[in-house]
């Protein structure tokens, strides 16, 4: 039975406040933080782009991403993700970023991992892929696969110093042989990386929260391997954070 250190990490982002006249390539929330305003901004400054030059890919791409970013610090749906999605798919078939952004769209627990490795198959060595592919072959078991992804990610040289001697530092805080609870990008990646790339606490285990709840077979595994009695039931009329909440406390119970 391996000793547990129940550690919860939240990414640490920084949240600045741009403006831009132009439109910018944009980035998913959990690789760069800005306000809501400059998100609703770019998603317009894209849309504009998308509607003049529908055979630009990277537009859709950007535009979809801003848009996605700005109802999520909206709270609300001021975009409609279903709609950008479907323009991509009537302007650009089968090309990288519509298979990409159907993957993105789909359900935390109905993902369409088929249409990421469609957009793998397209675009095999787009930097977007990784964070997904690493996720997808540490659920599947797919070791070899997933090392490789981990390689490729210390190589994009996007992880800073400071992130990753963060995980250092929560890697370092677990008992010998233990299990690290995450539950974001940030606190998740970089430690993979960190275990796979420089030998960094192999013995720990490192568990995404999220993945836990949201993929079944992954859970089976990971439960069966601590010895923990798969009993979780999802409760679809809950909240995440209240599923979340039951799924730590079944663990910690039986820790």
């Amino acid at each position: 039975m391996r000793c547990w250190n129940l550690l919860l990490v939240t990414p640490l982002l920084l949240l600045q406040s741009l403006s831009a006249a132009n439109p910018e390539p944009v980035q998913p929330l959990s690789k760069a933080l800005y306000s809501v305003d400059y998100y609703q901004e770019q998603a317009e400054l894209w849309a504009a782009t998308a509607e003049q030059e529908p055979q630009t890919a990277k537009a859709w791409l950007y535009y979809y991403t801003a848009a996605r970013n700005a109802n999520v610090l909206h709270g609300e749906a001021r975009f409609d993700l279903s709609s950008i999605i479907a323009n991509v798919h009537e302007n650009l078939p089968k090309s990288f970023e519509a298979h990409y952004l159907t993957y993105w769209q789909s359900n935390l627990f109905q993902r369409d991992y088929d249409a990421l490795l469609q957009a793998y198959e397209v675009g095999p060595e787009r930097p977007e892929l990784v964070h997904d592919l690493m996720h997808y072959y540490a659920i599947s078991g797919t070791q070899e696969a997933y090392a490789k992804q981990c390689h490729k990610l210390h190589a994009q040289g996007s992880l800073s110093q400071g992130i990753l001697q963060w995980n250092y530092n929560a890697l370092a805080s677990v008992r010998p042989n233990g299990v690290l609870l995450t539950q974001g990008d940030n606190d998740t990646y970089p430690a993979w990386v960190l275990q796979e790339v420089k030998a960094v606490r192999e013995d720990v285990m490192v568990v995404n929260i999220y993945l836990l709840l949201a993929e079944e077979d992954y859970r089976s595994r990971i439960f069966a391997e601590l010895e923990i009695p798969d009993t979780f039931q999802r409760s679809l009329t809950s909240t995440i954070v209240v599923q979340c909440r039951d799924l730590l406390g079944l663990i910690i119970y039986h820790c």
